[in-house]
This record gives C-alpha cells, structure tokens and sequence, in this order.
C-alpha cells in the first residue's frame, strides 16, 4: 500500500514538471502580428541539424542588392507546419530579425531557402547588427523555438584573385586578425585549376576554424612552390615559370646570377648565365615562362657553375623600367639538378567562391564593412613604370596647385573624412623622393585647411575629400609641393584620417603606402646623333641614330621643327647603348632643323641646327624659301634659316688657329636672333687662344678652344622659350634678373669660359649667376662679381650649359 502511494506521488510530481517549466517561459502573443521587446527564451526541446549555403553576406552587400537569400539544408524537419525564422545575435539577442512565412521557401523536408528582405534587409545593412547569428525554428502549435546546430565538415574553397603555379607545396591559411588559427593546406589537398584559380580541400576541424566568417582583409596566404629539375643524360630542356610584374612591356633577357657557392669564384665575367630573348615567352603582364636549353644546363652541370643564384629579369630599352630581381631561391646542386624554392605571400586581393570574404557554414555571418577599402591610388607606378608627368596632377577644382588622389570604395555613403583629427593625421604623413629627406607634403595648403574642416560647408574640405555617389566611390586628395622630373617618391600617408560607421577598431583608415616614378626628359647631345646631314629628296627609308637615355617608348616622339618623324624604333648597340632609329619625314626641304626629341608635352630635349638638308646644287643655289646668305664677312658666311630663328657664322680657315678672335654676333647675325650657331673645321694642332663673343645679351670668352680634326659647333645665344619653359619651374623662389643664355659646344675642348651677363630691373645687389646642371636637372650657383658701372654680373666656368642671373 505504501509502495503504491509513493508510486502515485512520484507520478504527480513528475506531471507537475512540464506545468511548471512552461509557467516559467515568456508567453508570447500570436506569430506573424507582433512580438515580444524582448527575444523570447531559447529553451529547447528538440534539435535540427543541419548545413547552410550563401549564409554569409557583407552589411554593404544587402545595401546594394536590397534583399539575400540563402539556404539551409536540415534532416527532414522542413514540414508544412513550419511556421517562422528567427536569426539571433549570438551576442546581443536584442539583434534579432523574424523572417515571416511569407519570406521562406520550403522546396523539400530537407531543403529551406530563406529571403532577408523588406525592413529585415534595412536592418542588416546597418553596422549595428553586424554578427554571428543562430537560427532558430518555430513549428505550429508549439511555443519553442528549435536551434538549427549546423554541423562543420568539409568543404572545397576556391581561391581567385592572383597568379598561381602548379608546382605547390603547401598553403597556409592564417588569421592576422587576431592570430587565433592557421590551417596548414598540403599539396595533397591542393588543385590547381588554371593561371589564376586553386580549389583548396578543407577538413572538418578547419572548417570549424572559419566558424564567424572572415573578411579577405583578414586572412593571409602563404603558398610554398617547389620543383626540382634533375639532370638526367635525356635532359635537353626545362621550363619554368616565372612571376613578375610589367612583363609585357617587354622583357630583353634574364640574368640567373650566383649570389653564394663555388660559381663566385669563377671571374666575373663568367659567372652570370643569360637566359635569350627567343627563349622567354610572356604569358600575361605578370607571368612569363622561360626555356633552360641544353646548353644553359650542361652550364650548370659544371661543377664551377654549383650554388645559390637570383633570377634578374631585364626589360627591353625604352620602357624605364628599372631590372626586376624575382623572388625565386634557386640552388644548383652538383650531380643532382636544380632546385627552385619560392615562398609568395598574398592578402587583400583575394577572393573565395568569388567573394571577397568566407562565411561560416553552421551560422548566418553578417559582416562589417569594416575597415575603408581602398579602390585606386594615383598616380602609381611598379617597379618603376609608368613614368607620370609631375606637371599633370591637378584637382578637379584647384588647377594651381598638385593633388594625388586615393579612390575610396563606398557603397553605402558612410564614408567621411575624420573630423576634427583627421587633418592631424593627415599632417603626419610624408611624400618624399627615394633617397632623399626633402618633404613634398603641402603642409601649407593642409594648415590653412585645418581650421575649416569643422565646417562640412566650406569649400577648403571638399578640396581634401569628395564622394561620388553615383559611382559609390569616395576621394582623399594629398596637396603636394612641385615635384621634380625624373624621380622615385615613396607616399606614405598615415591611418585615421577617414572613417565610416563599423566599429570603433575598424571604422579608421588605415596606412597607405606606394610609389610613383616622375617622368624624364629624353638625355641627348648633338654628338650622338649620328647621320646629321642629307640632301634633299632622300628616299622614303632614310634615317638618323640618336643616342641617349631616358627615351620614354610609350610616348615618345620626334620632331624637325614642326614635322613629326615618320617612325621610331628604340634599340640597344652591343654596348649596351640605348639609341633612337629615327625615319625623317617626307619632303624636308633644304636648311638646318632643330630636332625636337620629346617624352611628352612638358618634357622634351631640343638640339638646335643639328640636321642639315642640303640641296643638290651648290651652296650658292640654296632655294630662297629654304635659308640665305645673309652676311658675308671677312670672318665668314652668315647663313640665316628661313623658317626658324637660327643663324649660322661659318668661320672662315684664317680665323681658326689665331692668338685672339674677336667676334660681334649682332653686328653679324642681327641683334634679335634668337640661336647663333658658329662652325668651322679645325686641323690637328689648331686652337684659339681666346674666342671672345659679344652681344647685347651676354659676352662670352672660350679660352684655349681647340679640336682635333673636327668639325666645332657653338652655340650662343638666348635660349628658346620652349627650353626656359622647362627649367624655369625648378628656380622655386628666385627671382630672375637677366634673360637665359645658352652657350653648347660640340666637337671641341676648352680651358675656362667668361659669361657676362646684363641684369635688369635691378641696383645690382644680391646677384648671382646660376647654371643649369642637365645631369642632375638642377640649379647650381656659379662664383660671380658685379659689374655696377656696366650693370653686368660676371662668372667663370668650365662648363657649358643654360646661364641666368638670379637675385637671391
């Protein structure tokens, strides 16, 4: 009797359980009408499992697209009685969205496809409900909401976004976000697709590992390439793959040079191995396969040869591309073979399933935006190409002043400059040209800015930063001082300068850093051009050889005074000298042509009266169109070109072996000619003591002028607008006294030259005279004294070149 009165209390009590646990869980009000403030309890009396497909998206992403959708795959728990969807911050319940009946789909008990859309998408593109989110099921009639536990097991992920190689050893997946994991990947588990895509198998334990999801900012691969090339009797060839950059610019050679091992001992001369031209094949701008022939690799067998080498890829003349030192390891193993090892490091640019993060498999990722993309930087240059004219960098508003220009991605509009402090920021950063601690920052324009930028209305702050939401692009301008041609600059501007709305250790900009290389002018002499003189009614093939450097091959051109050359073909001599093959053009007429050698608008060279057309009759005969005898001296014939500003002195043979020669350049040539060019040939022994030239724009002595055999050339002269246009710029602050005088030379040598200048608007005080050093493209100021009486500044040198009086 008492066993089955405890029988019956036990009963009662175990009934009285469930009344009492549902007495505790929050009564909500009908589904689909209204809800609680609050989440409702998670109390569980079943489990589904389950996987999901396209559960992760960005906050950007449902901004642009308006609604997402995605698919969850469970154990036929999808029934008819299914009657809403919750998704639960797994850190803050108070960020939950139910997804009503109407935007679910239930193709099969096993298979579920979920819509985020209407108010739900508004949500989910907000910063604030970025997060790892359950999802949680309700079925009709029951009170309880069901978690669906998503179970990690393996996956494939595809990688895109790089050059790739076949021969890979391992990958390695780490988070550098927090540095919580990394997934070691061997090359078992690793397929390569193509060029440009690996599929990566992932096991269950690391799958579990991208449990949250991961931006691709937040993720670093490391992939390991390996390969052996083993000698073999049979062995004939072997080809490699190489990475690099600007390949199809053109690429000349590539050097395999020892860097360690027995090959430092063989004379140098020796020890670099040349990979031809014909045994290079570019691939793509970043990828070129190159061709080990049999007689590079009975090289290599060589005992001598054994060792540590780098690969140097060398780039085809005219591009200014600097040598390309890649990042392949390569050993020469004696009586083994070659082995090549390269470890490449990549981030950023990635992208997984052809996204540019990787979402969690068992959860709904809903990622942050984080921090500001950047898009775009200009300009910009790798490895030294392109070259960028300094003078080009305006602002869409400001033309007087230089501005680069970060592109920033900003889909949502939330993108701003981060002010007050931002412009502190902005103050930190640093443009300087490699080598050098010369600031180009505009700190200037930033400071006067600095007190405005409180004002979102002012028109200083739309100078530093503009948006574009049309493009959904936002834009950060960097004022800069006047840059110099020819020069690598290195940018780094500073974090937190911009922000956006994620949270407060990701909203901020971070630091940026790149290079630009400035455009050159071409470096030309009158002596290396070859070919300067042909008659009249040349054939159609007819050339010229112009020796230099610094030919810019993507624009570069050639003029005759105004007629642009037919063509041009930049080349290599067997030392090693870059020269233009330039095809005149058609129907020059006879006289003497300035050619115009020319980067592009703002950076060209001028050689004055350097190519003579002659006629094919005598001098005498010369077409009065063409030039004319405009003097004729004791001294010499003066011969003025019609169509430009040139006259030339042809020194008679008495005058070019004397003590002293005295020559007036106005009384001969006429005093508003622009280039005075004085010719004769000399004998062994001849010189002139001193070659005194005077003019009402500068007198000019050469002592000790003398040649060899030759055919002298001076030139004397103000120089021409289009060349003081291009030096003018790097006076800076200085003001300018006097006009610019040229004074060149060819074929010939000298002791000292005197340079007498007249200044003007001046009483003479705080005079110099400056030569302009073509070398270095810089100013250098020369030892001078004023002549108060005659209002003349006086220097001597021992070079040539562009003279002007400065007042400092």
């Amino acid at each position: 009797m008492k066993s089955l009165y405890l029988t019956k209390i036990k009963g009662f009590c175990l009934a009285l359980i469930p009344l009492i646990l549902i007495g505790m869980i929050p009564q909500s009000t009908s589904w689909g009408l209204e809800k609680d403030t609050k989440v409702p309890s998670q109390t569980v009396e079943g489990v589904v499992y389950g996987r999901m497909k396209n559960n992760g998206a960005k906050v950007t992403d449902i901004y642009e697209k308006g609604e997402w959708d995605f698919t969850v795959y469970g154990d036929k728990n999808f029934t008819k009685d299914l009657e809403g969807i919750r998704l639960v911050n797994i850190m803050d319940s108070n960020n939950t969205i139910i997804i009503n009946k109407s935007d679910f789909t239930i193709s099969n008990e096993r298979e579920l496809t979920v819509k985020i859309k209407g108010s739900n998408a508004e949500k989910f593109s907000q910063e604030k409900y970025a997060g790892n989110y359950n999802l949680e099921l309700k079925y009709k009639g029951e009170e309880i909401w069901i978690p669906i536990i998503g179970r990690y097991n393996s996956k494939n992920i595809t990688i895109t976004g790089q050059d790739f190689k076949k021969d890979i050893k391992q990958i390695v997946l780490k988070n550098i976000k927090n540095g919580a994991w990394e997934i070691v990947i061997p090359k078992q588990r690793v397929k390569y697709e193509n060029d440009t895509k690996l599929t990566l198998t992932l096991e269950d334990k690391d799958v579990e590992k991208l449990s949250g999801g991961l931006n691709n900012s937040d993720i670093e691969v490391v992939i390991d390439y390996t390969s052996d090339c083993v000698f073999d009797k049979d062995l004939r060839y072997w080809d490699y793959t190489l990475i690099g950059e600007n390949l199809r610019q053109g690429v000349e050679k590539i050097i395999l040079r020892p860097i360690s091992g027995r090959a430092l001992s063989l004379p140098i001369e020796e020890q670099d191995i040349i990979i031809e031209k014909r045994d290079i094949r570019v691939v793509s701008n970043t990828r070129l396969n190159m061709e080990f022939r049999k007689d590079v690799l009975d090289k290599f067998r060589e005992y001598n040869h054994s060792g540590d080498y780098k690969i140097i890829v060398v780039y085809s003349p005219g591009k200014g591309l600097r040598e390309f030192t890649s990042g392949v390891d390569l050993k020469v193993l004696y009586n083994y073979g070659l082995r090549f090892n390269e470890k490449v490091t990549l981030k950023d640019k990635l992208q997984y399933n052809y996204k540019d993060y990787i979402e969690d498999t068992a959860r709904f990722s809903l990622l942050s935006k984080s921090t500001p993309k950047v898009t775009d930087v200009y300009p910009k240059s790798n490895g030294g190409y392109p070259w960028i004219d300094e003078g080009e960098l305006p602002h869409n508003a400001l033309k007087d002043r230089s501005f680069l220009k970060v592109t920033f991605e900003d889909i949502d509009g939330k993108l701003e400059f981060n002010s007050p402090v931002g412009i502190e920021f902005l103050l930190s950063s640093s443009i300087k040209a490699i080598g050098s601690n010369i600031e180009y920052l505009d700190t200037e324009f930033l400071n006067m800015c600095r007190n405005d930028l409180a004002n979102p209305n002012d028109d200083d702050y739309t100078y530093i930063f503009k948006k574009d939401r049309t493009k959904k692009e936002a834009y950060l301008y960097i004022p800069i001082k006047p840059l110099s041609p020819q020069t690598d600059y290195i940018v780094r501007i500073a974090g937190r300068v911009l922000r956006n709305d994620a949270v407060e250790e990701e909203r901020y900009s971070s630091p940026i850093t790149w290079e630009f290389t400035t455009m050159a002018s071409p470096s030309v002499t009158d002596k290396e051009i070859l070919n300067q003189t042909v008659i009249e009614d040349y054939s159609s093939d007819t050339y010229i050889k112009i020796y230099g450097d610094f030919f810019y091959t993507s624009s570069i051109r050639v003029f005759f005074n105004e007629k642009e050359a037919d063509y041009i073909i930049i080349k290599k001599d067997n030392k090693g000298n870059t020269y233009l093959v330039v095809y005149l053009p058609r129907r020059l007429g006879s006289g003497l042509y300035n050619i115009i050698i020319q980067n592009d608008n703002n950076h060209s060279t001028i050689t004055y009266g350097t190519l003579s057309v002659l006629p094919r009759g005598d001098r005498d005969n010369i077409p009065t169109e063409e030039y004319k005898v405009k003097n004729r001296d004791l001294k010499g014939d003066v011969l003025a070109d019609i169509k430009v500003s040139t006259d030339t002195l042809y020194l008679s043979g008495r005058y070019t072996n004397r003590t002293i020669v005295e020559l007036d350049l106005d009384e001969l040539m006429g005093k508003e000619v622009w280039t005075r060019r004085i010719n004769y040939k000399t004998y062994m022994g001849d010189y002139i003591g001193k070659l005194y030239t005077k003019s009402k724009y500068a007198d000019v002595s050469f002592y000790n002028l003398g040649g060899n055999n030759s055919e002298v050339n001076l030139y004397i002269g103000r120089a021409e607008p289009r060349v003081v246009q291009g030096v003018k710029t790097k006076l800076g602050q200085r003001i300018v006294k006097s006009d610019f005088i040229e004074i060149r030379a060819q074929n010939c040598r000298w002791n000292t030259i005197d340079v007498s200048i007249p200044y003007k608007n001046s009483n003479g005080a705080n005079l110099n005279i400056y030569r302009y050093d073509e070398i270095r493209r810089t100013w250098n100021k020369e030892i001078s004294y004023i002549d108060y009486i005659n209002q003349k500044v006086t220097c001597t040198t021992q070079k040539a070149g562009l003279f002007v009086i400065l007042e400092n």
